[in-house]
C-alpha cells in the first residue's frame, strides 16, 4: 500500500510539536519511514470541536488573524505537497493553525497539551512519492504537476460524495464539509489514485533518457548526435 496513516504517530502524546530546540525528527516519536518521507502528497482532515474558529495564520490577506480553515463546530479538509518532509510540513501546522475569533486578539499557538490539530485531527494520510526523487530534483515542475493531479481527484471525491459545503471555490488547499469522507473508503480510492499515480510517473521515469533525469549531456555530445542525425 502507497497510503500511510500518520494519525496515530501525529497525535501522540509525546510528540513536541512546538520545542524547535529538538529536533522533530527524533527516532523516539516517528518512525524511519515517516522521517524518511520527503517528496509526499498529503491529505488531512478534523472536527473542530469549539466555538472559536481555526485559522491560519500565515495565509492573511486582508485578514489579521489568517484565513478561516474551519468554522465553528465543524469540518475541514485540507491537502497538499511538501518537499523537505512530511514531519517538517505538519510542525509547520502547529506553529500555523490557531484558534480565533477573528479578531486581533487570539489563541497564541501550541505549547499546550491540547493543540487544536492534535486534539481535533480525524485523519492524516501521506502518499510518499520519496522514491522518485530523481524526476522531481530534475525539474520540480513535475512534482506541481502530480500535486495538481492529487487535488484535482480529491477534490472531485468529496464533491461527489456530498462532503463539501458548497462555500468555497476550488482554488484554495482546504475545503469546509458538512461531514468528512469515512475514513476507509477515502484510504482506498487514495491507494487506487497513488498507484495509478506512481505507475504512471515510475514508467516516465525508467523511459527517460539519462540526460533528462540525471544531468544535460555535454555540448560536444549534443553536437555529435546532431551530426548522426544529419
Amino acid at each position: 500500500m502507497r497510503i500511510r496513516d500518520l494519525t496515530t504517530e501525529f497525535t501522540h502524546p509525546s510528540v513536541e510539536w512546538h520545542d524547535v530546540g529538538r529536533a522533530a525528527e527524533d527516532p523516539a516519536w516517528f518512525s524511519r519511514e515517516t522521517r524518511a518521507a520527503e517528496w509526499t502528497l498529503y491529505v488531512w482532515t478534523l472536527h473542530n470541536d469549539h466555538e472559536l474558529s481555526l485559522r491560519d495564520r500565515n495565509i492573511r490577506g486582508n485578514r489579521p488573524c489568517g484565513r478561516e480553515l474551519a468554522r465553528p463546530r465543524q469540518f475541514m479538509l485540507k491537502y497538499g505537497k511538501c518537499e523537505a518532509g512530511i514531519v517538517h510540513r505538519h510542525r509547520q501546522n502547529h506553529a500555523h493553525v490557531h484558534r480565533c475569533a477573528g479578531t486581533k486578539r487570539c489563541e497564541k499557538p501550541g505549547r499546550v497539551p491540547n493543540e487544536p490539530i492534535r486534539r481535533d485531527l480525524e485523519y492524516f494520510f501521506a502518499f510518499d512519492m520519496t522514491d522518485l526523487a530523481p524526476i522531481w530534483n530534475r525539474n520540480k515542475k513535475h512534482f506541481r504537476e502530480a500535486e495538481k493531479e492529487w487535488t484535482r481527484r480529491i477534490q472531485a471525491y468529496i464533491e461527489v460524495t456530498g462532503c463539501i459545503d458548497g462555500s468555497q471555490d476550488r482554488r484554495g488547499e482546504s475545503r469546509h464539509l458538512v461531514h468528512i469522507p469515512a475514513r476507509e473508503a477515502f484510504r482506498s480510492f487514495l491507494e487506487e489514485v497513488a498507484a495509478g499515480m506512481h505507475a504512471r510517473w515510475n514508467a516516465g521515469c525508467r523511459a527517460a533518457r539519462p540526460a533528462d533525469v540525471r544531468g544535460s549531456a555535454s555540448p560536444a555530445r549534443r553536437r555529435h548526435s546532431r551530426a548522426n542525425l544529419i
